[in-house]
């Protein structure tokens, strides 16, 4: 086209319609940026009405997600940090997980492969861009599988989600989802040689309260099973704040992240 008038001067195929794909995240930034603000942040908080005394919880402490998809393992760890800092060892209430921040689905794109990183599940409640990482040794042929939601500093294990090595060539992966469990199989002839990947989650809320009570726990704080409920807010004792919007998105268009775009949004 001339830049001036807009006259076409050549074209090819101008009128093919074609999906959007990832372009589709430029929109995504300026509409998060006019609607949230640039000063924006998602916060995870933990709180209760309760209070700590010699060092137990006499009440319930609820986890609430702020829908922060940048939320990671280290960041989970900081919130234990500060309520171990506050003498916390034990609750006699209820542990509950607020994750209504925002509606959950179990995948972005259901066309995706099951085992792609990038088409997770998206919730109020998101960790380490709801990816759980699978590794695995061989010792005399034989693999040893681990799940876990590895940090830098620490390498919690994953009681929520399961995975077992099963005789085939194809497919690679398989997913399931039963009682509120993920159980992943994966052929073991392609665990020939060590290695690892992340695998995405689908229960995200779940994940994130199996980390966090892992942390807590080698801690020396033990928390009850998770109950999911959505509750009225209550005073804070701790929280994690994401960086600004304006830095989140960034990173998104840099690395085309779709859980960042589709929780912004």
């Amino acid at each position: 086209m001339d830049a001036e008038t807009g006259a076409v001067i050549e074209e090819h195929r101008a009128d093919l319609r074609v999906p959007p794909a990832s372009t589709a995240k430029a929109l995504t930034t300026m509409y998060a940026l006019h609607h949230l603000g640039s000063e924006y942040r998602f916060i995870t908080r933990v709180e209760s009405a309760a209070a700590i005394e010699s060092g137990t919880l006499r009440g319930d402490l609820v986890l609430r997600g702020g829908g922060d998809p940048t939320l990671q393992t280290a960041q989970l760890a900081e919130l234990a940090d500060q309520l171990v800092q506050r003498g916390l060892r034990r609750i006699e209430g209820r542990f509950i997980v607020d994750a209504s921040a925002l509606p959950e689905i179990d995948e972005i794109d259901e066309g995706q492969p099951v085992a792609a990183g990038y088409n997770p599940a998206v919730g109020g409640l998101n960790l380490n861009f709801n990816r759980v990482h699978f590794g695995w040794e061989v010792t005399n042929g034989r693999a040893a599988l681990t799940m876990d939601a590895r940090s830098d500093r620490e390498v919690p294990a994953v009681a929520v989600i399961d995975i077992e090595a099963v005789p085939r060539d194809l497919p690679v992966y398989t997913h399931d989802l039963r009682d509120d469990r993920e159980r992943w199989t994966v052929a073991a002839s392609a665990l020939a040689q060590p290695g690892s990947r992340w695998l995405p989650v689908r229960r995200p809320g779940a994940y994130a309260a199996d980390v966090f009570r892992a942390l807590l726990a080698v801690r020396g704080c033990s928390l009850p099973e998770p109950r999911f409920s959505n509750v009225a807010p209550g005073p804070v004792l701790a929280e994690s704040r994401s960086g600004s919007l304006p830095g989140v998105l960034r990173e998104m268009l840099r690395y085309s992240t779709n859980i960042t775009a589709e929780a912004s949004g």
